[in-house]
């Protein structure tokens, strides 16, 4: 081996290597390459600073160096997916650039659009129908909504509560007049009983009708003012005795427009009926309209029947 001079500068590993395979010696320095993490773990065990070794770089900027070097990237691994690679993250203690924290599906989907990407998990959302529907019921029969329409009364505009209680006055006249012809002496009894039978009906078929429909208070539904202008005209049955058609006519009048004033003006416990649930709600207000219009029906009629004794020239038909 030639002694250097004193005085020369060192010279670095590579340059003294180029001489020494010039000379024809073996350099003393250079050995066969080693891949970097082995080299690495040599110099550390010597003591010596890796000339190979640089300061961490970053996964990608470390793929891209080795792939211009035409290297394989000891730390780059294949793709996984998401939930494969925040594992493998979650293992190393690091923190996964990719992974984002869990976003609701029409979040997801927004944000998706705004940065340009599809949705890498399809799921199905699902929709509520923008149409609500009305809870089914079942249909009331054909002759509950005869019965509640009053024979079709309720259907007359405008006001069906006043044509339904029309209709409910000649129901009554009729009723009456049958009863008579067919048995006399029983008709009083069964025109009384007759009331308390059309409201258990009423309330029956009322609550038919607005199960099916839905509506507290279906407008068409008269048999309510059927049974309430029974209940008016019943003090009418104490006067039997033979009368001017005039004098009906006004004895008639009467208990029709009190029932009509207290079922529209509807004071004190005729209206706070009308709270009470299904039929009952629909049937009961009228009826105690009707207790009302029949109590200050009776003694007006009994007056109007004093004054036809007392004035038969007043009342000739």
């Amino acid at each position: 081996m030639t002694k250097r001079a004193a005085g020369q500068p060192a010279k670095s590993g590579p340059e003294e290597a180029q001489n020494n395979l010039k000379q024809g010696r073996s350099s003393p320095t250079l050995h066969p390459a080693k891949s970097g993490p082995e080299e690495a773990q040599n110099n550390l065990k010597q003591g010596r600073s890796s000339p190979t070794l640089h300061p961490a770089k970053s996964d990608p900027e470390e793929a891209q160096n080795n792939l211009k070097q035409g290297r394989p990237s000891p730390t780059l691994q294949p793709a996984k997916s998401g939930p494969e690679e925040a594992r493998n993250y979650l293992k190393q203690g690091r923190s996964s650039p990719t992974l984002q924290p869990a976003k609701s599906g029409p979040e997801e989907a927004q944000s998706n659009e705004q940065v340009g990407r599809s949705g890498p998990v399809p799921y199905h959302v699902p929709m509520e129908s923008p149409t609500l529907h009305r809870p089914t019921h079942a249909k009331a029969p054909r002759l509950a909504w005869w019965l509640a329409t009053g024979f079709g009364s309720g259907y007359l505009r405008p006001a069906p509560g006043t044509w339904g209680s029309l209709a409910g006055l000649l129901a009554w006249l009729l009723l009456a007049h049958s009863l008579r012809r067919v048995h006399a002496s029983a008709a009083p009894w069964l025109m009384l009983a007759a009331p308390l039978l059309l409201t258990l009906i009423a309330v029956w078929v009322s609550d038919l009708v607005v199960k099916e429909t839905g509506l507290k208070d279906p407008s068409c539904i008269v048999i309510d003012e059927w049974a309430g202008m029974w209940f008016a005209l019943t003090p009418m049955l104490f006067t039997v005795a033979p009368q001017p058609l005039t004098l009906w006519i006004l004895r008639l009048l009467v208990p029709f427009l009190l029932f009509r004033l207290f079922d529209i003006w509807k004071p004190g416990p005729v209206d706070a009926a009308q709270s009470l649930p299904g039929g009952w709600g629909v049937v009961l207000d009228d009826v105690l309209a009707g207790l009302l219009a029949g109590l200050f029906t009776l003694p007006l009629d009994r007056w109007l029947g004093a004054q036809a004794l007392a004035h038969p020239s007043l009342w000739r038909s």
